[in-house]
């Protein structure tokens, strides 16, 4: 699995073997410049704080 996000403030988790999205967060109002994930916790911080 891969997880990242991106300059609109979008987390996304994708399966990299089978190619496809499996979630989608629109978290923040700003770019993505953090992220920590275990298995059941995700989170995430942005240029906002």
């Amino acid at each position: 699995m891969l997880c990242f996000g991106n300059r609109r403030g979008e987390i996304k988790l994708w399966d990299v073997d089978h190619k496809q999205n499996l979630r989608h967060f629109q978290s923040h109002q700003s770019s993505v410049t953090a992220i920590s994930w275990s298995q059941q916790l995700l989170s995430s911080g942005s240029a906002l704080g």
